[in-house]
């Protein structure tokens, strides 16, 4: 699977047709959010569908780090790898 590094807006150049062309809808099926001090690190497994009650179309995990500052959260990273079938996400990952 390719890795690709981008902008907030360049990932909105790449993302944002598909998304007002077709229907998307996401959904976290997993949480996990692991804070020390000022940091945390948040690992979110969802899955996307074409319809809102349609089959499953993919599935994957976000990765995203976060730091508190003047009262508030900032996402300092994200990324996110989509499940394949050499690449399954682990049970441990996965709908509680």
């Amino acid at each position: 699977q390719e890795q690709v590094t981008m902008t907030l807006q360049e990932f909105h150049k790449e993302t944002d047709e598909m998304v007002f062309s077709t229907a998307f809808y996401e959904s976290e099926v997993n949480r996990e959010v692991r804070v020390f001090g000022n940091i945390a690190h948040i690992w979110s497994t969802y899955e996307t569908r074409l319809e809102k009650d349609g089959k499953v179309e993919r599935r994957g995990i976000n990765s995203i780090q976060l730091i508190f500052d003047n009262n508030r959260w900032y996402i300092i990273s994200w990324i996110f790898s989509g499940e394949t079938d050499k690449n399954m996400i682990p049970k441990t990952f996965d709908r509680n």
